[in-house]
């Protein structure tokens, strides 16, 4: 399968796939667009196009509607993509992603079903390892933390080269094993501490967790380790009440 890079710089041919067509030039804007996070861009030409989407564009059209909140229109066109192309490339992704909309719906069973069954029917998948992450993952969403704990451990063991046993053990050795209330991110440490401070003033466990991504060191403010999701979900009525907006993790 070609990397994304190389499908951006594919021009002056046709995507053929079945019945769907789609010049690669389009092929090309969505993409494009798809990687800088524009993904209104992508659903506005894909449905558009969409008598001509190749299985490439429905996977993309589908992607672009998770990205924005809308589950319902993602799992509806990555099922149209099975159905109309069930031999495709994108297959195994759509497959996945169907995972990903129940995950968004906070449906962890669904979502956890869709994952196991692509791990026991795909066995030399090159998304098997991704599978497996995202299993435990919902593992961990459940508060299922022994569990989770060992999905994370069996794909350092089955996928060592790969991204998700590095992230796996980033997770295991960072012992997050725990439900949390983020209230704040912040790229400024003195702000971060500001609100920290807040929070203990108004009786709550607050601590900062430091976290990298795309190159930038980020100042995450959280409260409470919780190992069931029932308590969590008390302290986090409790601030919203006094005006914050906190957001559940895992």
């Amino acid at each position: 399968m070609r990397t994304r890079r190389e499908r951006l710089i594919i021009f002056g041919v046709f995507v053929l796939t079945g019945t769907g067509i789609l010049y690669a030039e389009e092929m090309g804007y969505l993409w494009e667009n798809f990687l800088k996070g524009d993904y209104q861009k992508v659903i506005t030409l894909a449905e558009k196009n969409r008598e001509r989407l190749s299985p490439e564009g429905y996977y993309l059209l589908g992607m672009s509607y998770l990205e924005t909140g809308d589950s319902y229109l993602a799992r509806k066109n990555l099922n149209l993509l099975l159905e109309k192309y069930p031999h495709s490339e994108w297959k195994e992704s759509a497959e996945l992603a169907r995972g990903d909309c129940f995950l968004l719906d906070r449906d962890f069973v669904k979502a956890k079903e869709v994952y196991e069954d692509f791990i026991k029917r795909n066995r030399k998948s090159s998304l098997l390892s991704l599978a497996h992450f995202k299993l435990a993952e919902v593992k961990r969403k459940q508060g299922l933390w022994e569990e989770a704990k060992n999905t994370y451990e069996k794909i350092s063991d089955l996928f060592p080269h790969s991204l998700e046993a590095k992230l796996s053990q980033e997770i295991i050795s960072g012992n997050e094993f725990f439900f949390t209330l983020q209230v704040g991110s912040f790229i400024n440490k003195e702000n971060a501490y500001r609100l920290m401070q807040e929070l203990e003033s108004q009786g709550f466990s607050a601590y900062i967790s430091e976290k990298v991504k795309l190159g930038q060191l980020y100042y995450r403010v959280r409260v409470g380790k919780f190992l069931t999701r029932e308590e969590s979900e008390k302290i986090k009525t409790n601030l919203i009440e006094l005006g914050h907006t906190p957001h559940l993790y895992p």
